[in-house]
């Protein structure tokens, strides 16, 4: 039976009864009283256990840092505060609807990737049993001995997919342009930037003790390079813009005649020159490339790389660094010890004067030799000196050579009329053979005449001269290519080669260390010298006399210019007044 709990008025009664009663029987009450409330508060805490979960003894972090809740007398929730929970649910089911979309979203797009990924594996499976079984087909055909499609196929296979990469990355002109204004605007942004940096910092160091220390210094010096670096940038961005808009202005028809446009494409053909001659290339490395890749994007072998650059073992290039790529066989050799040949009136003429520099022997050969000629002809025409070097040596285009003080171009003596400032076509009948073999004859008295280019139709006159100079056919041999062919260009010292109709290429070797000519060479030459009939020394030929027909009033002097002779005393010429 559960027990009942008693009343009010039964606890008064029974401490009533207490008071009178005995002892033993009050003690007895009032632990049957005690047993009734505790059984009572048992079977409620029963009731409460059953309606709520169990919760962990053990409690939270966040539970033993809290402070115990005081006992705060609830409120009643009124309309404003009803509304704004309902928000908040509002905007808690918002959230979950979002975060369902985006995991959704997230969810079909790597189920896209996945299918690609699938596609792209299943195409490269089929591309690689095509390629496997065009090199089984070449290989037969091979082993057959019939090279035929299955060839072409395999190569096309290797190519095709590179071809179409490079195709995807090239850019439109108009792309390319749109990439150089933004590279332009980025960098002029980034120059602004750095230039108000470093007024800032350069206002600290206005004072006389500032300026001097070491940090100022330093700034000061920073600052002139960046001044510096930035003109130079801002230069070569203003001859861009320049060049830029000459081609298109000169693409047309119309503005090609001009005269502007003339001289556009004139300096253009030059510089093209300049730089196939004399010229360096250099490419810029990607990320991550290799040499070989390098070297193939450029169109040259990975050797040229490695040797032009000093690569030695190296496999990957740095990024975003210049590399040569390729520099002119012409290119590098320098005059140490130069001298001037200068012009001497009457005797020859300098066609470019600051391109006269060469080594000591060379001048001083070309000088002597060439006044052994005029000493015999002084009323002759001149000689027209060429190029020889520029000062300090090095490249000049055109020309492939003369950069080491030892060629030069040297002219023609030409027969009739005065002798001009620069290089005249000879032919066969204008060159005065005679005066330029006499020249020839100088160079290769000191035996350092590697080579002398003169063209094939001017080498007979000169032969022939030599013959009447005295010289056999058996040592004629050994100096001209004539009368091999044309074909023999490596023949003799005097060769043919094309485009030497205007003047000789002469190429010189030292006679000793210092370069200089010997005075035993400087003698051989003077006795070259030959009487004003032609001949030199032991073969010098008799006297041989000319009629001319003379006008009425014409001078002496006149007269012996136009028959390129001499107004010499009658003695001398041999002969005496009847």
């Amino acid at each position: 039976m559960r027990p009942t709990r008693p009343t009010p008025q039964a606890r008064l009664a029974v401490t009533r009864l207490c008071a009178v009663a005995i002892a033993s029987s009050c003690v007895v009450t009032f632990a049957s009283v005690s047993t009734g409330l505790a059984a009572e508060h048992a079977s409620k805490s029963s009731r409460k256990k059953a309606r709520k979960p169990k919760r962990s003894m053990r409690k939270s972090a966040k539970q033993r840092r809290s402070k115990p809740a005081r006992n705060k007398p609830t409120k009643k929730t009124g309309r404003k505060t009803k509304r704004k929970n309902a928000a908040k649910k509002k905007r808690s089911a918002k959230k979950r609807k979002s975060a369902k979309k985006k995991s959704s979203a997230k969810k079909r797009k790597s189920a896209k990737k996945s299918s690609a990924k699938k596609k792209n594996a299943a195409k490269k499976r089929k591309s690689a049993k095509k390629k496997s079984s065009a090199r089984t087909t070449t290989r037969r055909k091979i082993a057959r001995g019939k090279r035929g499609r299955g060839t072409k196929t395999a190569t096309k296979s290797k190519r095709g997919r590179r071809g179409k990469s490079k195709r995807r990355r090239k850019l439109t002109a108009k792309q390319k342009a749109a990439q150089a204004r933004r590279a332009e605007k980025r960098a002029a942004k980034l120059a602004k930037s750095r230039r108000k940096a470093f007024k800032s910092k350069l206002r600290r160091c206005k004072s006389r003790s500032a300026k001097r220390s070491r940090r100022c210094r330093k700034l000061f010096a920073a600052y002139k390079a960046f001044s510096k670096a930035e003109k130079a940038r801002v230069e070569a961005l203003k001859k861009r813009r320049y060049l830029a808009k000459m081609k298109r202005k000169c693409r047309s028809r119309r503005h090609k005649r001009s005269k502007v446009c003339r001289k556009f494409l004139a300096e253009r053909r030059r510089k093209a020159m300049y730089d196939r001659i004399c010229g360096r290339r250099y490419g810029r490395a990607r990320r991550r490339e290799s040499i070989a890749r390098f070297a193939r994007r450029y169109r040259v072998s990975e050797g040229t790389v490695r040797r032009l650059n000093n690569l030695g073992k190296a496999r990957r290039l740095r990024y975003r660094r210049r590399y040569l790529v390729y520099r002119s066989p012409w290119d590098g050799q320098r005059l140490h010890g130069g001298k001037l040949l200068g012009a001497r009136p009457g005797v020859f003429a300098m066609q470019r004067p600051q391109r006269g520099w060469g080594k000591p022997f060379a001048v001083d050969l070309i000088a002597a030799s060439a006044e052994a000629v005029h000493a015999t002809d002084p009323l002759a025409s001149r000689l027209v000196v060429g190029d020889l070097s520029k000062k300090g040596g090095g490249c000049i285009p055109p020309h492939r050579s003369h950069r080491g003080g030892l060629d030069a171009d040297i002219g023609y003596y030409m027969l009739g009329g005065k002798q001009r400032g620069w290089l005249q076509l000879a032919q066969p009948e204008t060159i005065d053979a005679d005066r330029t073999w006499r020249l020839l004859k100088g160079f290769l008295v000191t035996r350092r005449l590697q080579y002398a280019f003169i063209d094939y139709g001017l080498q007979r006159p000169l032969y022939e001269a030599a013959l009447r100079h005295g010289e056999s056919k058996e040592s004629l041999r050994r100096v001209f290519q004539y009368p091999r062919p044309r074909s023999a260009s490596k023949a003799g010292i005097i060769r043919h080669l094309r485009g030497h109709a205007d003047h000789m290429h002469v190429r010189f070797m030292c006679p000793n260390a210092s370069c200089t000519l010997p005075d035993a060479a400087r003698s051989g030459i003077m006795s070259t010298r030959a009487n004003r009939h032609g001949g030199a020394g032991r073969h010098a030929r008799s006297a041989i006399r000319h009629r001319h027909r003379v006008g009425r009033g014409r001078r002496i002097r006149r007269i012996a210019k136009r028959a390129r002779t001499l107004i010499m005393p009658p003695a001398l010429d041999g002969h005496r007044k009847p």
